[in-house]
């Protein structure tokens, strides 16, 4: 308890693993031309983690901060996401 509210942080982590490990296939016609080109795949393990609070200032009103990542050898993803909720 806070102040401004009741705060709820949370956190989960997780293992992740790809099982079709093969290349990204990618075609596409480009001035009439048409041609294929293939990516690698990022790495098959990684772990993926969350991390957020919620603050509950009343009933109707709370604030969320929350975090992602996806991270893996040589790639990482991340994003972030802030949410205001206020119910009537």
């Amino acid at each position: 308890m806070t102040e401004w509210g009741s705060l709820t942080p949370e956190f989960k982590a997780a293992w992740v693993h790809d099982l079709s490990n093969t290349p990204i296939s990618t075609s596409a016609t480009l001035g009439g031309v048409a041609f294929t080109t293939e990516t690698p795949r990022v790495a098959a393990d990684g772990a993926q983690i969350t991390m957020a609070a919620t603050l509950q200032a009343t009933d109707a009103l709370s604030l969320r901060a929350e975090y992602d990542g996806d991270l893996r050898s040589a790639y990482q993803s991340q994003s972030g996401l802030v949410k205001f909720e206020w119910s009537f």
